[in-house]
């Protein structure tokens, strides 16, 4: 059954990529940037968009998932949901009928309390529309998607990682079934508040979650040179963001925590949008608390804003 639906999936990837080119507008009539305050996210709508299925432990929106709709319901672009169980889950084939029936029954706050949620989105931004295509709105043959969780301790939904595509669909199975395959082989997790998380590869401890905040030259003269940094840390990703004066910049970085400070690097784009800064360096500094301050050393932020001059920055805890 898995083999099935991921083919079916491909298929209507592979088909709406290369087959619906020539009739398209613009999702919507006003272009915005990729979404990069996920505090401000709400995917409720979204969370019952679509009718479930079972599918190798766990539950998925079937067919296109969540179509991106102006109208209403689903206004932040096409997405996918998946639902991982927190506990153990076997379900035989003759109980498939049953538990989808029982899933599709809850509402978005069970949904939060009983599973670890992943949405992945192809922002509006990317989106193609035509009138006669099934569905009407499809991704671009270059587009950028984003998976998001949802964090229960902060309440917030969180991005974990993305990809960029550049007119491959296999490019974007690919990642996905990756993603999915880490996430779903680890050991289910009990409904309780974690005290570690899995961020880049490296185990970080909760004492670093939260989101932590400070502004480049906010007292000059010139408003435009003002730049506003922020580093939000969760069990599942770790979320650089900068924004100012024709400045825009959300990234993931992995992290390394050496338990008095978290070694950060650079690992990928949330909004297909790359500074050229990153090709003399990917090296995100180190992030510290002396027990007092919050301390952040950071390369990349000395040759953007700083004119290359080191120097430690001091964040405050939201």
């Amino acid at each position: 059954m898995t083999t099935k639906i991921k083919f079916i999936l491909f298929a209507a990837i592979a088909a709406l990529a290369f087959s619906c080119g020539n009739g398209s507008k613009p999702a919507s009539n006003q272009q915005t940037d990729a979404i990069a305050d996920t505090k401000a996210l709400n995917f409720d709508n979204v969370l019952k968009c679509h009718a479930y299925s079972y599918n190798d432990g766990y539950f998925m929106t079937a067919d296109y998932g969540c179509i991106y709709n102006p109208n209403g319901g689903n206004t932040l672009g096409n997405a996918v949901v998946y639902l991982v169980p927190q506990k153990d889950l076997n379900v035989t084939d003759d109980q498939i009928a049953a538990e989808n029936k029982k899933v599709n029954a809850l509402n978005a706050d069970q949904y939060k309390k009983d599973y670890n949620i992943y949405i992945f989105l192809i922002d509006k931004k990317y989106l193609n529309y035509s009138k006669d295509g099934d569905p009407v709105y499809y991704q671009k043959d270059k587009f950028t998607e984003v998976v998001y969780t949802y964090d229960n301790a902060s309440g917030n939904w969180n991005a974990a990682d993305s990809v960029s595509v550049n007119g491959d669909p296999k490019q974007e199975q690919t990642w996905r079934d990756n993603f999915l395959s880490n996430v779903t082989s680890k050991p289910k997790q009990q409904a309780t508040t974690a005290t570690t998380a899995t961020t880049g590869g490296t185990t970080v401890a909760d004492k670093w979650f939260g989101t932590y905040e400070f502004n480049i030259d906010e007292d000059h003269p010139d408003w435009r040179d003002m730049q506003k940094i922020s580093l939000t840390i969760s069990k599942d990703s770790v979320v650089y963001h900068a924004e100012g004066y024709q400045i825009d910049q959300t990234y993931l970085l992995s992290a390394t925590d050496n338990g008095s400070s978290l070694k950060l690097q650079y690992k990928s784009p949330i909004d297909n949008t790359e500074s050229a800064v990153l090709d003399k360096t990917k090296d995100f500094g180190t992030f510290s608390n002396d027990g007092k301050t919050y301390k952040w050393v950071c390369p990349y932020i000395d040759i953007s804003f700083g004119s290359g001059k080191s120097m430690p920055y001091k964040l405050n805890k939201k």
